[in-house]
């Protein structure tokens, strides 16, 4: 109790101090400089833009993923925000062609283990004044960064009247993962209080066409 005390003075002291006061726009409309909301993704993306699947395996994924978002307005309407987006990892498997002797070809199974993170800057425009629900739209680049190992197993089977496996060297390769891509969102920012809100959105990463797609649902404060 003795440590929780001294901490809950701080955490009011720090909302409650002029450092998280309004300011005030040319217009002398008053704003709040910052913004922070947290929440949960479901992201779509092709995942043989970024090289985790190729050829007969290429195709989208979706899954979960957690997100962070940050913002600085400069004026009531205008700001620069920064977010991370990370996605569960994607376990993807497949067969490569062998060639062995006598001039026979063997699939050798393999897995590729994908695991990224996309980190996204941009420059968004809030609409409206003093009411509920504030839609937004947004531009910038989105990073998409991880890496990738692909194993494979030390046999490749030939598959005749009986399956025969023969030995091959075994695979483990790795790779580094770095992209950047053009970043679109919209989206509104729907108020419970003066400062706590809810923030939903729909983002997508170009390359060329849409290649990743995000739905979005974060809890945020402004201060």
């Amino acid at each position: 109790m003795n440590r929780i005390c001294p901490a809950v003075a701080v955490a009011m002291c720090l909302f409650t101090a002029p450092a998280w006061a309004q300011a005030v726009d040319g217009h002398g409309v008053p704003f709040r400089l910052w913004d922070f909301n947290t929440g949960v993704a479901l992201h779509f993306e092709n995942a043989a833009a970024i090289g985790t699947r190729g050829g007969e395996f290429g195709s989208w994924r979706g899954t979960a993923a957690f997100q962070l978002q940050g913002g600085r307005y400069w004026t009531n309407h205008l700001k620069t925000e920064a977010g991370v987006l990370y996605a569960a990892p994607d376990e993807n498997y497949g067969g490569d062609p062998v060639p062995l002797p006598a001039g026979m070809i063997g699939f050798a199974l393999y897995r590729v283990h994908t695991q990224v993170a996309h980190v996204s800057g941009s420059l968004t425009y809030q609409f409206y004044e003093n009411v509920f629900a504030h839609p937004y739209v947004s531009a910038g680049a989105r990073v998409t960064a991880g890496s990738s190992q692909k194993t494979r197993d030390g046999f490749a089977t030939v598959y005749t009247r009986a399956p025969v496996a023969y030995p091959i060297p075994p695979l483990d390769e790795r790779r580094t993962i770095l992209q950047v891509r053009p970043y679109a969102a919209a989206g509104f920012k729907s108020y419970f209080t003066e400062r706590t809100f809810v923030r939903s959105e729909l983002s997508t990463a170009f390359g060329p066409g849409p290649i990743q797609i995000s739905l979005g649902l974060g809890f945020g404060v402004d201060f």
